[in-house]
């Protein structure tokens, strides 16, 4: 009984400094991931007037092998850049951390303006993929994203929409797909031809 309790005892002791171990380990990652992600918003502070100079796509091809620099141009694009709030430097590390979590972010895109995406555009995509408004009110708003450079392609004077697209619309509209992916799925439509407006 007694060596029953003593092993109870030694595997609770070992468990705990286990624990205890992992929780110390964690938080050394944590505080360590912190201070890289603020590096990398200090080099992107010193990459800023560069970026000013040369432009979003001379800056994009210049560092197209760099990584961590082209994630910089969601920072200076974000409105917590030109913020002279105390906790900058912290939402600044927080959006690295989102821009580098989501492997669909960080996919060499020109999808650059999402937070553009005005509700009214969801709103009439909606009413067109339940097909409750016509194909050239559609058109109107794929032509304007592209005028808000949200997606990159060329605008042609008549349009053509396949009409599986709607079920696409809906999935993205559902939060099935995401902003990003949508707009990659458009441009790649009209940089072939399937889709024009």
């Amino acid at each position: 009984m007694q060596k029953t309790q003593a092993v109870i005892t030694t595997l609770s002791i070992l468990i705990g400094v286990i624990i205890f171990t992992s929780l110390i380990s964690y938080n050394a990652i944590a505080e360590t991931d912190y201070e890289i992600k603020k590096a990398q918003v200090q080099r992107c502070e010193s990459l800023y007037n560069e970026y000013l100079n040369i432009g979003e796509r001379k800056f994009l091809e210049r560092y197209m092998h760099f990584r961590t620099d082209r994630n910089c141009v969601k920072l200076f694009t974000s409105p917590v850049w030109l913020s002279d709030h105390e906790d900058r430097i912290e939402k600044l590390v927080d959006l690295i951390r989102e821009i580098e979590g989501d492997s669909r972010l960080l996919k060499e895109r020109s999808v650059k303006n999402l937070h553009l995406i005005a509700t009214w555009m969801k709103d009439d995509a909606k009413r067109w993929s339940e097909e409750k408004s016509s194909d050239s009110k559609f058109a109107y708003v794929i032509r304007e994203m592209i005028k808000s450079k949200i997606i990159d392609a060329q605008m042609h004077d008549t349009f053509k929409i396949p009409q599986w697209l709607k079920k696409n619309t809906q999935w993205w509209l559902d939060g099935k797909i995401s902003d990003s992916e949508y707009i990659i799925a458009i441009e790649y439509l009209m940089k072939k031809g399937i889709m024009q407006v």
